[in-house]
């Protein structure tokens, strides 16, 4: 197995940061646009927030999945 060189290592987590950052912001879009149309008040941000950082881990655990394999 080959170490990994810092533009790797730099490229890989910072990925990880950008991802879960904009899967919270589309969340938090998302629930604030869900608050515009139906009025329900700030829980829908709330909701939309933490869906949308579900939504990052989930894709962070598919890219250190996918990151695992091709290292063999």
């Amino acid at each position: 197995m080959r170490r990994l060189t810092i533009w790797q290592a730099l490229a890989i987590s910072s990925q990880f940061g950008i991802l879960l950052a904009a899967s919270v912001l589309v969340g938090f879009g998302l629930g604030w646009l869900v608050d515009k149309l139906t009025g329900v008040g700030a829980i829908a941000y709330f909701v939309g927030a933490t869906l949308g950082m579900v939504a990052g881990v989930y894709s962070m655990v598919k890219l250190v999945r996918v990151f695992l394999q091709r290292r063999g």
